[in-house]
């Protein structure tokens, strides 16, 4: 009598269940996808991330804008071509004129990005000219000189640079093969941005560095960890992405890479070739 009336019992809770089940599922309303608005706010989406870009930019050398640097700011791949064609002739642009002339981009982008252009301080004599106010008298009678061609004694008789420093930026250099572009200098452990801008004020990069790119759809693991700021596991994650969805074709790809260092992307984007 017992289990008959457990039975009977567990009927009624499964009847109870599946008519609470079809009257929730009835008061459910399915919202149709509203393309147009979707459109919409992508394009709301896609303005405020070059706001966002345009809000976070430094000054930066138009002559080293690698793709992503280039895609990010907004330039056609036309424009991006143009411009490393003019440079693999071993050319610098020189001014934000010249910088239209060689890549074509427009006078309204021209206007909003070339605020942020730093040329190197050789390309005129008027920029020379401007160095820091508070320096001492060792420093004031310092020229712009290539970062990689100076000495220990050069390096310190910049405000704030010791021989620790300086042992540090000559170590960097060497493991590097010469810096290719200045903002390497950011990534020296220990240099506050007063060391840094104090640095910039000083030296340049006078002489670009031949850089011998790695083609990275084709290197091996071993010569993917050889790209300065990869390690072995960033370049593990690299091959393993790539055996997975086929050859890079952008950079915007190397965001999908598990610890990959986005804030040096823009640089290891000299050392890449697809």
């Amino acid at each position: 009598m017992g289990i008959l009336w457990l039975a009977l019992l567990i009927i009624v809770f499964q009847i109870i269940y599946f008519v609470y089940l079809n009257w929730a599922m009835n008061r459910t309303v399915i919202e149709p996808f509203d393309v147009e608005w979707h459109a919409q706010q992508l394009v709301l989406d896609s303005i405020a991330l070059q706001t966002k870009q345009q809000l976070e930019l430094k000054p930066f050398n138009p002559n080293f804008i690698s793709d992503y640097k280039g895609y990010s700011l907004g330039m056609s791949l036309e424009e991006i071509d143009k411009l490393h064609a003019y440079r693999e002739k071993n050319h610098f642009v020189n001014s934000a004129a010249e910088f239209q002339t060689v890549t074509g981009v427009s006078k309204q982008w021209l206007d909003s990005i070339s605020v942020y252009f730093k040329f190197p301080q050789w390309t005129s004599s008027s920029q020379k000219a401007q160095l820091p106010k508070k320096q001492d008298a060792i420093t004031t009678a310092l020229e712009i000189k290539d970062i990689n061609t100076a000495s220990r004694d050069e390096l310190m008789q910049v405000r704030g640079i010791g021989p620790v420093f300086s042992d540090r930026i000559i170590n960097e250099r060497n493991r590097l093969r010469g810096f290719v572009h200045m903002k390497q200098l950011d990534f020296i452990w220990g240099l506050s941005p007063e060391n840094i801008a104090n640095l910039n004020a000083y030296f340049d990069i006078l002489d670009p560095v031949v850089v011998l790119k790695t083609n990275v759809n084709t290197a091996t693991l071993d010569e993917i960890s050889k790209i300065p700021y990869i390690n072995y596991r960033i370049a593990r994650g690299i091959v393993i992405y790539r055996s997975s969805h086929g050859d890079f074709t952008h950079l915007k790809e190397f965001e999908n890479i598990v610890n990959f260092p986005l804030d040096k992307l823009e640089i290891i984007s000299l050392y890449l070739a697809f």
